[in-house]
Order: C-alpha cells, then structure tokens, then sequence
C-alpha cells in the first residue's frame, strides 16, 4: 500500500518526508494521517492530497467542479490560499463565493438565457 506521505514525498528532490510532511501538516494532516492508506484517507483528505500533489508535479491545467464542496470549515481557507498560488491556469465551476473572491481572476456566469458574461474580476 501507499500512504500520503509517500505520495507527495516523491515530488521532493531531497530531504522528501520532511517537506512532504510539512506540507500536509500545513493541510491539517494529522500525523497520523499522513501515515494511512490512502484509500483509508476521507473523501477531503484524498482531495487536498491529490490538489497539493498537482501543485507538485506542476500540471499546466486543472478543471475542478465545486472544488471545496468536500472540505471542512476548518480546511477550506488552507484549500484556497493552495489554489490562489497555484502556478498554471484553473477552470473552475463552484458556488462559493470565498473562493471566487480569493482565487479566481476572471468569473464569468451563465444567464437565464445561457449567455455569459463577466461577473467580476480579480487581480492577484
């Protein structure tokens, strides 16, 4: 089996479980969490494990559908300063508005009518 700690630590050049370690406890990641399989880990937990990995590994595009919906309260602002970094480009369809505020930089809606037009921007 896999644990989370050794999924993220092999996106790490060196001194991996420490890094890796740190980064899911930045996560909220118990440590004794990091150690389980993954496929024992809560639906919220496999989520950021697999976002902090794609932020990792660099992955150019992620197309996320309500992102946050699996996150606890407690999660959810780690979950979004994670994605307001993230180096490559997020399509991203959610109702919440947090995220929108903090992360995206362009919002666009659909009308009654299906048009689309931008809502809001932000600037990071």
């Amino acid at each position: 089996y896999i644990s989370a700690l050794d999924y993220i630590s092999d996106s790490f050049a060196k001194d991996s479980h420490t890094k890796a370690s740190n980064l899911l406890g930045s996560l909220n990641f118990k440590r004794e969490e990091m150690y389980r399989k993954i496929s024992d880990l809560s639906g919220g937990q496999k989520a950021k494990l697999f976002f902090a990995k794609m932020n990792l590994d660099k992955a150019e595009v992620l197309i996320l559908d309500e992102p946050t919906r699996n996150f606890s309260p407690t999660s959810q602002p780690k979950v979004r300063q994670l994605f307001e970094n993230y180096p490559g480009a997020l399509l991203t369809v959610l109702h919440d508005v947090n995220y929108l505020r903090q992360v995206c930089q362009k919002i666009y809606r659909l009308d009654a009518h299906g048009k689309k037009y931008i809502a809001w921007t932000h600037t990071v």
